[in-house]
């Protein structure tokens, strides 16, 4: 499956493309950039690309190291790198030799030898027994133990390796497994063969699916998991269901028990959050029978909103009910052990969520340990979410496993990445907002369970309780900031005086115009600013003006006019400079007034923060 296909866009295919050119480039066709973190910095553009190429099998990212992976080879448009997938046929040739050789079959193969033999230098031949250790599944082990130096490195082949008889042959079998990471991780489509695409399309008209009190009729295949298909169909009245039936190669015994502990399990249990299985059947085809299940339809699935993007209140609304949803099995004991988004389907009309695919909640920890140890495909495509404990034999399953799937299920609704390792992407990068939920996926993804949430009820209220903090936090910084603005800085009337701009007399009135509209407050400034009760008859005295907008009026005789529009204009800056000493008096009464509002608020809410981080539920 072709890198592009992995892209949301025609320009996110290019910069990828463009992305993993570089890391090649970089690594000097040594597949390794030592220094990730500098990469990113100095490639700061493809920063997006980059964060959707860790979560591809063509990059590993290991603390602060990249690591190209064989898939990225055929991507890359460089003569290096095919002749690195020559050498690794040249060295895979010898290795399958040796194991047809009954008595060379289990010999440690040095790494210095097939240096020797192959003529090529120890450090391509290293790179290349990697890249097949690390792409082919188990067909072979190598160096184990404490660090030993590099001559005495080995590996030794295993029986797997007479699947690949060639190097070709072995990248055919890669992009199948790049095709389930395609479809698991990210919703993409299988792309099918003509063969495989003619007999679905075969199968979806001749199946009908019939149980003891219904017809149903299959109008589409909507999806294939690895041991089931998934139909869309319509029962006698028209109404849509979906129908999962088991595949006919993968009608074992242990994917029956699975099947049947889903259907089980989903058909006692009434929860909204819990997809209801309706009835249950069997089709025969070729003689043979091939169970299925009847489910209401969900159009989406939370691996599809993950992709086109959701807001951030809708997806923790959405988020909210897939916990409620395992708290409900958790409650009947029941540990789901398979969360991935693939398995959590959404009615986007309704905003209903519910989880499915129950199938492995009752295996036991031997058929689950056999799963990842001998199935690879399944390995490569369904551990993606699972937790530490599940990959390892003797591991205990309990609640804080799915707890550990629902916090990288968390961290990827909001940042389109799954956290591996160290330096992922978290939630504050994207949204600052939420950033507090780093805090909550942090402790849900820790490698020891004993550290992980115990419970899907103390997950949510650390979730309410880091939101509530978060806000507390935000609101103290705010008031901390807060500054009391005096209101002199935009009453220009305080500053500057307004000025005469123009007058006229009708024989009894003066009307003076002024260069801008004046209020209440500055005329009664005016009308105080001193005692004028010595000029002739109280002629020109700042109480007989009255005031209009920007305009004045007085009356006035004539030969008194001139000299009263002398006294008005000298007037006019000792109103403004009394009106600005009586707006800084109440300015800081407001000031101080104001400053006790904060301070007393400041105070409540720091005791409300320390209260929400001393609580513990």
């Amino acid at each position: 499956m072709p890198l592009a296909d992995f892209a949301r866009s025609s320009t996110e295919a290019s910069e990828l493309s463009v992305a993993l050119t570089r890391l090649f480039e970089a690594s000097q066709a040594l597949l390794e950039i030592p220094d990730a973190p500098s990469f990113r910095a100095d490639n700061e553009e493809l920063m997006s690309a980059l964060d959707r190429l860790e979560q591809t099998p063509f990059l590993r990212r290991e603390g602060d190291n990249y690591h190209l992976r064989m898939a990225a080879l055929k991507e890359v448009a460089d003569e290096r790198a095919r002749t690195i997938l020559d050498d690794c046929g040249r060295i895979l040739e010898i290795l399958r030799t040796q194991y047809k050789n009954k008595e060379a079959r289990k010999s440690q193969r040095k790494l210095v030898d097939l240096s020797d033999e192959t003529h090529l230098p120890f450090e391509r031949v290293r790179l290349c027994v990697g890249l097949l250790l690390d792409e082919s599944w188990a067909w072979a082990q190598g160096w184990k133990g404490p660090p030993a130096p590099p001559e005495e490195w080995f590996m030794v082949p295993g029986e797997n390796i007479l699947r690949y008889k060639s190097i070709d042959v072995l990248m055919t079998e890669l992009d199948r497994q790049v095709g389930l990471v395609a479809r698991d991780r990210f919703g993409l489509q299988l792309p099918l063969t003509n063969r495989a695409r003619a007999r679905t399309a075969s199968a979806a008209k001749t199946i009908r699916f019939e149980t003891a009190f219904e017809s149903y009729e299959p109008e589409e295949q909507i999806g294939q998991g690895g041991s089931a298909t998934v139909y869309r169909v319509r029962d006698s009245e028209g109404a849509t269901f979906a129908i999962k039936m088991l595949r006919p190669e993968a009608l074992t015994p242990s994917r029956l028990k699975r099947f049947r502990n889903e259907a089980a399990f989903c058909q006692r249990t009434d929860h909204a959050n819990i997809l209801h299985v309706v009835e249950m059947g069997a089709v025969s085809i070729k003689r043979k029978k091939y169970p299925f299940l009847v489910t209401p339809f969900y159009p989406r699935t939370l691996r599809d909103l993950i992709v086109s993007g959701m807001k951030p209140d809708e997806a923790l609304y959405l988020f909210g009910q897939v916990l409620d949803g395992i708290e409900a099995a958790h409650r009947v004991n029941v540990i789901h052990r398979d969360l991935k988004p693939e398995n959590i389907l959404v009615n986007t009309q309704s905003k209903i969520v519910v989880v499915g695919d129950f199938g492995i909640a009752h295996f036991s920890e031997e058929e689950l340990i056999t799963a990842v140890e001998t199935r690879a495909a399944d390995r490569l495509a369904n551990f993606v979410y699972a937790a530490p404990e599940q990959r390892i034999r003797g591991g205990a399953v309990d609640a804080s496993t799915d707890i550990y799937a629902l916090g990288l299920i968390l961290n990827e609704i909001f940042t389109s990445s799954v956290p591996q390792g160290t330096g992922f992407r978290h939630i504050g990068d994207v949204v600052p907002a939420l950033s507090y939920l780093d805090q909550v996926v942090d402790r849900a993804v820790r490698n020891n369970q004993n550290e992980r949430f115990r419970s899907i009820g103390e997950l949510r209220g650390d979730l309410v309780r880091k939101r509530l903090e978060h806000e507390s936090d935000q609101t103290l910084e705010s008031l901390k900031q807060q500054v009391v603005k005096s209101s002199s800085d935009t009453d220009d009337l305080a500053i500057k005086p307004p000025e005469l701009s123009g007058f006229d007399y009708d024989g009894q009135y003066l009307d003076l115009q002024l260069d801008r509209s004046i209020h209440p407050a500055w005329v009664e400034a005016f009308h105080s600013i001193g005692d004028y009760s010595s000029y002739p008859d109280g002629t020109g005295s700042p109480r007989g003006f009255q005031f209009s907008g920007n305009k004045a009026r007085v009356q006035v005789g004539p030969l008194e006019a001139q000299q009263v529009v002398d006294w008005f204009k000298s007037y006019l800056p000792k109103a403004t400079q009394v009106y600005n000493e009586r707006l800084t008096v109440v300015q800081r009464h407001q000031e101080a007034a104001q400053r006790e509002a904060i301070k007393r608020r400041q105070e409540l809410e720091e005791r409300r923060n320390q209260v929400l981080k001393s609580l513990k539920i």
